[in-house]
């Protein structure tokens, strides 16, 4: 292999690229399926329908009016000032927060400001204040063991002045901050931009996510939507759902968020992170980020939650709300142009992802260190081939003997007349099932009702309990019916086979359609009860014989495993066993003269030849050409130190005890 991987030329490489691959255990169970991949089992015609394309927007804006223009200059610069001061003992990453939280919205960043003012006030009037974490400001999905790796441990207090006349000169300047935001009454550049958007996207028809790092900015944007949206407003955060009911807000569980966009009831849901993961909301098909997340990799998860298989829309819509020159506009930027951020899967870029956490942690500005890391990793093949997508293929498995639509066409067939009744609730889309030896049950076929109803039981032929019950129950009548089901199980197999008994002759049955179409034309007569035996003890045969070959077919490739794996133990122990008689004997030329001169001598190492021998099927190995070059090769690299180590046999013994043998 060695010598066939040196020598090929470069047209040869990808091939030989790709047969490695697939020789690889990992690339056995291990796959890597992107929006590329999804969007090549469509044209092989393995999906119905084609995923949406995503169209991108970034809505970059600055402040309209000098006087929001001047709140934003003395913030920074408050900001700046105590950044530098905390810096210095390592606790500077907290005023990121605040930095973060003022591009985010007016009102985050005044409930910081008030819930410091409260701290120093308390030490300005000699009580005990509480030293807030860090936690209490920062966005809702922070954890903070992803501080970054520079962050002095235990740095997570929002470290408040030691004296009173500090804090004093602090509280006055935070109250001063708190009256310019006041005197902006409902000024707010952002939130009017982001109205424009919302508003363009909710006329064209689909529902729209909002998505804000913060409670409180997800707090102020539904305040601010609601005399718009009204009864069609909803979020979601980490402390729940909750819906507008026409004069408060109400608290919801997670279906009701997930029936309500499915339905149609919620146009607009105003969301934390905390909706970006565990939820299905592709009956939305757009995303407004109100402000980006300080990890770049969550981007994906958001926009993930509607673009997804599900998904109805042809594309799904994304805005991206930026400050003009902040460090999220840069850095985000440069994602998106160099990596494809937003657009594509970016997994061999993850380096680069963490770098650019860093940059929106910490606000260093060195946005251009990103350029240099992206074109690193692009000039990188290993990198590239860590995140390699896997190919789109047909499967090999079996067409399914049922479908959902077959399903749901045998649910109809039962009523109390059969002993089980199915009853299909259509404001639920789930079907109650009831009867004799059953108690009621709740169940859904399609993905779609399963996914807006987490309590609804799935309905498939692998429900063994349910459809168990169903069987039983439905065979309980002692009547003879034209129907004859054979099975066999041994161990982990079953077969069934099925007849339907027509003219005195079985008809095999393959499927829902066969079973229907014999049903409809039946006359209602029972069987002969001689020809219904006869038919039942071939259906058994048959089962059994099939059963039985599946079975020595499963026999047969566990003792082709093992055979292979035995033969690449010998390999193993063989090759393990001529680099020890290489570092034993320079030359290498007569190995088998070298083993000979080792069992004579009647040593512990003479025990392990002699143990190999016995593994290798009690002869003398047979050396190729290729053992013989490869062997040639180890003892041109080998040094002597490597030499001399390799003399206490230790490699034989691993080889020995090769778990394959």
């Amino acid at each position: 292999i060695a010598r066939y991987i040196a020598s090929a030329n470069r047209d040869q490489r990808p091939q030989v690229a790709s047969w490695l691959r697939q020789g690889s255990p990992l690339a056995r169970r291990m796959h890597r399926n992107t929006r590329h991949t999804l969007h090549k089992y469509h044209e092989m015609g393995m999906l119905d329908r084609e995923p949406p394309v995503r169209r991108v927007h970034d809505e970059s804006f600055d402040y309209d009016t000098r006087a929001e223009r001047k709140v934003y200059e003395s913030i920074t610069s408050y900001i700046d000032r105590r950044w530098q001061e905390l810096e210095r003992s390592g606790k500077g990453f907290v005023m990121t927060i605040y930095r973060r939280r003022a591009s985010s919205s007016p009102y985050a960043l005044q409930r910081s400001l008030e819930r410091r003012a409260e701290a120093l006030r308390k030490i300005v009037d000699s009580r005990a204040a509480d030293q807030y974490d860090v936690e209490d400001e920062a966005p809702e999905d922070f954890v903070a063991d992803e501080l970054p790796d520079d962050e002095v441990p235990g740095a997570k207090s929002l470290a408040l002045p030691d004296d009173i006349s500090r804090a004093a000169a602090e509280l006055n300047e935070i109250n001063s901050l708190l009256d310019q935001l006041r005197t902006l009454g409902g000024i707010d550049t952002k939130r009017d931009r982001f109205f424009q958007q919302l508003r363009s996207i909710a006329d064209d028809g689909r529902a729209v996510l909002v998505f804000t790092e913060y409670s409180d900015t997800m707090n102020y944007i539904r305040d601010n939507l609601v005399s718009h949206f009204g009864r069609t407003l909803g979020c979601y955060s980490g402390k729940g759902g909750q819906l507008w009911n026409g004069e408060s807000w109400e608290d919801v569980s997670k279906d009701k968020i997930t029936d309500a966009l499915f339905k149609g009831e919620l146009k607009v849901l105003v969301c934390t992170d905390a909706a970006s993961e565990g939820l299905n909301l592709q009956a939305a098909a757009a995303v407004i980020n109100y402000d980006l997340p300080w990890n770049p990799s969550k981007v994906e998860q958001r926009i993930g939650r509607v673009d997804r298989i599900g998904q109805k829309c042809s594309d799904v819509r994304v805005v991206n709300m930026f400050l003009k020159k902040s460090v999220d506009d840069r850095v985000y930027t440069m994602l998106r142009e160099r990596c494809g951020l937003f657009e594509r899967f970016v997994g061999r870029m993850q380096p680069v992802l963490a770098l650019a956490k860093k940059l929106l942690l910490n606000d260093s500005g060195e946005v251009s260190a990103l350029n240099a890391d992206i074109d690193n990793i692009q000039n990188d093949i290993l990198t590239e081939e860590a995140y390699l997508e896997s190919d789109a293929h047909h499967g090999d498995g079996q067409d399914s003997v049922l479908d959902n639509a077959d399903i749901k066409a045998a649910l109809r067939y039962l009523s109390k007349d059969t002993g089980v009744e199915a009853v299909y609730d259509k404001r639920n889309q789930c079907w109650n099932i009831s009867g004799s030896g059953i108690q009621k049950r709740r169940c859904a076929v399609d993905p779609e009702s399963l996914e807006k109803n987490s309590k609804l039981e799935p309905l498939t032929p692998l429900s063994q309990d349910l459809v168990h019950q169903l069987a039983d129950s439905l065979s309980a009548s002692q009547e003879v019916i034209p129907l004859v089901v054979g099975s066999c199980r041994v161990g982990a197999f079953r077969v069934s086979k099925m007849f339907w008994i027509s003219d005195g002759l079985p008809v095999p049955i393959e499927s829902l359609n066969d079973l229907t179409s014999c049903i409809d034309k039946w006359d209602g007569d029972a069987p002969d009860p001689a020809k219904w035996l006869e038919v039942m003890r071939r259906a058994e045969g048959d089962s059994r014989r099939t059963t039985n070959g599946m079975v020595a077919s499963a026999v047969n490739a566990q003792q082709q495993s093992i055979r292979r794996q035995n033969t690449s133990a010998r390999e193993r122990l063989k090759q393990e066993l001529g680099r020890f008689l290489v570092s034993v004997d320079g030359n290498g030329l007569d190995l088998n003269a070298v083993i000979d001169d080792w069992l004579q001598r009647r040593i512990p190492l003479s025990q392990k030849l002699s143990k190999s021998l016995d593994k290798l099927g009690g002869e003398y190995p047979e050396w190729t050409d290729e053992d013989f070059w490869q062997l040639e090769q180890f003892g041109k690299q080998v040094t002597e130190n490597q030499r001399t180590s390799r003399r206490a046999g230790k490699e034989i013994d691993a080889a020995l005890a090769d778990p394959r043998w």
